[in-house]
């Protein structure tokens, strides 16, 4: 197979992911006889520096005649980076908007949601603070975090700058008074930032079992604040691929779906596609399991 591939490495720590993820897509041409080509694509504030704009039409143009786009991340601080002296409409963030009005994008799947199923499928007792409504209902909120701490040992936080700025005071607590461990995989990559800014985070940090990095660079710069408890994450990069056999791959080949059964998650889209496949080869060669809330 060939596939054209737009990269936009973006900003901040979106090249060194980007590079890592492009070798894991060369890995996969190597191994299965794909053809990946590959265009760069300046996007937010490389394309600022570049082009004085975060999307250029040129950009957009590409990304529609890929059959794909990687992405890293875009943006920095918004305190001190010169990008956000700009009007809006020029900030990095606008540039990632108008690529998803272009291409029609409309799901952002992120990878800290519980589905029920796998906690059933736990051998332990699984807690889950959800911060998403604490506007709608913070009395929840704060009872389900006063259940989490005074009832459980171990604490998996990921949190964003006014999440850490709410729990780490929190943590603290749990840490030094109950006794918790807390491992603290982080978001982002402007932690370092942060530390700055609020120095007190250096003593919370310092307190917690490990923080959990994606790449050695992020480490590093916690290292320079006086972090000294940073791991990178072991992810699907380091992973050893498997080696399968063509002979092993039999039909049907099935799919798995971990999404809320809506339209606007694109369900219909991946349930037709099955069916499509499978009507014009007149038989199943597809299957597709689905796993989420209805």
């Amino acid at each position: 197979m060939e596939y054209k591939i737009a990269l936009i490495s973006g900003d901040g720590i979106g090249p060194e992911i980007v590079a890592e993820a492009k070798k894991v897509l060369d890995s996969v041409c190597q191994k299965y006889h794909h053809t990946f080509s590959y265009s760069e694509v300046l996007l937010g504030g490389a394309s600022i520096d570049v082009h004085g704009v975060p999307l250029t039409e040129e950009a957009i143009a590409t990304a529609k005649a890929s059959d794909a786009v990687l992405m890293g991340s875009i943006g920095g601080d918004a305190k001190t980076s010169l990008w956000y002296k700009l009007e809006p409409s020029l900030r990095p963030e606008a540039g990632l908007l108008k690529l998803r009005k272009s291409l029609g994008l409309f799901a952002n799947i992120r990878p800290a949601y519980l589905y029920d199923e796998l906690k059933a499928a736990s051998s332990f007792e699984i807690q889950k603070v959800d911060t998403y409504y604490k506007r709608r209902n913070p009395i929840k909120l704060i009872k389900d975090t006063l259940s989490c701490i005074f009832t459980t040992k171990d604490i998996i936080v990921l949190l964003s700058g006014n999440g850490m700025r709410f729990y780490f005071p929190i943590l603290f607590f749990s840490k030094k008074v109950l006794k918790s461990r807390i491992y603290h995989d982080v978001i982002g990559g402007n932690l370092d930032q942060y530390v700055c800014e609020y120095p007190k985070f250096k003593k919370y940090l310092n307190s917690f079992e490990v923080n959990l990095v994606e790449t050695k660079s992020m480490k590093d710069k916690l290292v320079l604040q006086g972090i000294n408890n940073c791991e990178v994450m072991p992810n699907f990069k380091r992973l050893k691929i498997a080696s399968i056999k063509p002979e092993e791959i039999k039909e049907p080949y099935r799919f798995c779906m971990f999404s809320r059964v809506m339209k606007e998650k694109g369900v219909e889209d991946a349930v037709k596609a099955v069916e499509q496949i499978n009507t014009q080869n007149r038989k199943k060669i597809c299957e597709l399991d689905i796993f989420g809330r209805i």
